[in-house]
């Protein structure tokens, strides 16, 4: 592929002409326009989409903040969708909420960031005011930012879906079964779901037992279990809040006990678990088509694009 300086060497002129006269910042002869633009035509010569941005003064850059421990089946998709997006993509590691809010606050004041993308993690009520006019938007794929832009799943009408399939499945006695909550900045769908799970079976009425409990890890889920199995009317579903929870739950002998259990298509798979799965669109490709209308956008207004859940029905082996 040939270069600036190849150009410039054919044309007989200095590499900074060859770059005014291509991306047209300043006047040239043109004599000097004409050369440049034959020579740049017969060595096939092709400026970067990022290099013209520069030299127009546009903002090239996109920062993408993700959590620490992003699964690998997240980012890969991620940075093959965000190269096609944007010339400049830049993937910055957060570790702690008072990390996204200085890496939040520094990249508000940077002008050379055309938009910001928050993967997984809720910034703090206010901040999207950081990102008003004049400043690059802040888009959160995942979860939701309040008064900024976000595409995330309806994660109370998901927890609705999954025990209302336990219901209609003619279980009457219903666990909730949740792990420790994510801490600060990442996000935790397991609020919503259980609401929604309560919305379910508040629905109902009569007849219906139901039960929150949190685990931590396989030896504490099997706590839970034999406690719950210790009731008066033990339940025969379970709603495991994740899949990690669900694996947890597994492990610890649910199916032994022949109770249903219906989670989330977090990770790991639930399909390798052979469990029903309340799933859906992911936010990733949607949240990075709203960064690309962004940065050719000059007045972009926030936008909240909520993703509907679906069930997927898998069964055991």
């Amino acid at each position: 592929m040939a270069t600036n300086a190849q150009v410039a060497a054919r044309a007989g002129v200095s590499t900074a002409t060859v770059s005014r006269a291509i991306n047209g910042t300043a006047r040239v002869n043109p004599d000097t326009h004409q050369r440049v633009t034959k020579a740049a035509r017969d060595l096939d010569y092709t400026p970067s989409a990022k290099a013209v941005a520069l030299a127009k003064g546009e903002r090239t850059m996109v920062a993408a903040l993700a959590p620490v421990g992003l699964p690998d089946a997240v980012i890969g998709p991620l940075v093959t969708h965000a190269s096609a997006v944007a010339p400049d993509v830049s993937f910055i590691s957060v570790v702690s909420r008072p990390h996204l809010d200085v890496e939040l606050r520094r990249l508000a004041r940077d002008d050379r960031i055309a938009a910001v993308l928050s993967i997984s993690m809720t910034p703090r009520p206010g901040q999207a005011n950081w990102f008003a006019a004049g400043r690059p938007p802040l888009i959160a794929a995942g979860a939701r930012a309040r008064g900024g832009s976000f595409v995330a799943r309806d994660e109370r009408a998901a927890g609705h879906l999954a025990a209302q399939f336990l219901l209609d499945r003619g279980h009457r006695s219903i666990a909730f079964v949740a792990g420790d909550p994510s801490p600060a900045p990442y996000a935790d769908p397991s609020a919503d779901r259980l609401l929604g799970y309560s919305d379910a079976l508040r629905q109902v009425r009569t007849g219906i037992s139901c039960v929150a409990r949190r685990v931590a890890d396989k030896a504490s889920a099997s706590k839970v279990l034999r406690r719950l199995m210790c009731r008066s009317r033990p339940p025969t579903g379970v709603v495991a809040a994740t899949a990690d929870v669900a694996l947890q739950v597994m492990l610890a002998g649910v199916q032994q006990l022949a109770i249903e259990t219906v989670t989330f298509d977090d990770s790991p798979d639930p399909e390798r678990l052979g469990l029903t799965a309340v799933g859906g669109e992911r936010p990733w490709p949607m949240a990075l088509d709203m960064v690309a209308q962004a940065i050719h956008c000059s007045q972009w207004a926030p936008v909240e694009a909520h993703i509907r859940p679906v069930l997927v029905e898998r069964h055991l082996a």
